[in-house]
């Protein structure tokens, strides 16, 4: 995950922000990193160090929290964090523990190729504290259990701290607007769909992404489920419900999406007993024959005098399928109405 991160001390509001995205560090790494630094009084921010030997001594580790604030893409990190620093003035001893204005506030500030050297002389070959150092299976093993990230007891607990915490009203307030901003423009849009073009996920990798899909989880579903039973929807969100509409190209995409899928015997068993649960309540049957009903329907697909001329020149169900990108439904509809009218 790339994006901005926030480290907050709950006690007196005062606030770091971070980037995190580039290399392969994770958020969630970033926030084992700062953990392990603080706990092991060894932060660079001598700062935020002190204040977390203050208030962790005083109220413990419940004294600080760990959110995301935004996520985006690799190269607009720099502006983002230093638009987040500026909102919350965390550069301020006031409000917050940043030194610099954040971007590239830490950034392009050049060695002199003297100390460039030195550096380099420091820590080439012989001289690395790892040269020729092999780690043992055992040590590999220890390394990987401490660090906090694949430590299932360490993610555990700081899970049950989260839990059931407060926030003020005033950070409440930060992080509604925090998130308010997160609209996306055309642009960035148009650069992470391209980005996942021509992308090959293995089957691995599928199966991880489902698992980790929270809405795959039924216990997650009964709990989303329960939440929402009994909640009133604001007159303006059914609206956009039942306003929703879908362009033609969208429409398209989710037909040829349709055609030729094929269904496990148990996902068609379930399709089975939803449909013939839904079609027994009268009320429903009512509901969803009005929804689907002509231009209603979500894959409905304008019907086009070039249509109708192609099958009457003959062209054949699967010529016409790969033309238009659509369902033989259409097909097999266009061919009776011809048939009606000779």
């Amino acid at each position: 995950m790339i994006g901005i991160y926030i480290i907050t001390n709950e006690i007196n509001n005062k606030v770091y922000i971070g980037q995190v995205g580039k290399g392969n560090t994770t958020i969630m790494g970033r926030f084992d990193s700062h953990y392990k630094d603080l706990n092991g009084n060894k932060h660079n921010n001598k700062h935020l160090q002190a204040a977390w030997n203050k208030y962790t001594e005083l109220y413990g580790e419940e004294a600080f929290t760990f959110d995301i604030l935004e996520e985006c893409l690799e190269e607009e990190l720099n502006d983002k964090e230093e638009y987040w620093i500026d909102y919350f003035k965390a550069n301020d001893n006031k409000y917050g523990y940043n030194k610099t204005i954040g971007g590239e506030g830490t950034k392009g500030y050049k060695h002199t190729q003297e100390t460039i050297q030195k550096l380099s002389n420091m820590f080439s070959g012989e001289n690395h504290p790892n040269y020729g150092m092999k780690h043992t299976e055992e040590t590999k093993l220890k390394m990987s259990k401490n660090n906090c990230s694949h430590n299932p007891e360490i993610v555990k607990k700081r899970g049950e701290k989260l839990k059931g915490r407060k926030f003020s009203d005033e950070h409440k307030q930060k992080l509604s607007e925090a998130r308010k901003v997160k609209t996306l423009s055309e642009e960035h849009k148009k650069k992470i769909s391209e980005s996942g073009k021509g992308r090959i996920v293995s089957e691995e990798t599928k199966q991880k992404m489902s698992e980790n899909n929270a809405m795959h989880n039924p216990e997650h579903r009964k709990k989303v489920s329960e939440a929402l039973k009994g909640k009133p929807k604001s007159e303006e969100h059914k609206q956009k419900l039942r306003g929703k509409e879908f362009s033609d190209e969208h429409k398209q995409k989710i037909s040829k999406a349709q055609t030729n899928k094929k269904l496990t015997e148990e996902h068609k068993k379930k399709i089975g007993e939803n449909t013939k649960k839904a079609l027994s309540d009268p009320e429903k049957r009512k509901k969803m024959s009005e929804h689907q009903k002509g231009e209603k329907h979500i894959r409905y697909i304008k019907r086009t005098d070039d249509m109708y001329n192609d099958i009457k020149n003959n062209f054949t169900r699967f010529e016409f399928m790969e033309k238009y990108q659509c369902s033989a439904t259409i097909y097999y509809y266009i061919k009776r109405e011809i048939k009606k009218e000779s």
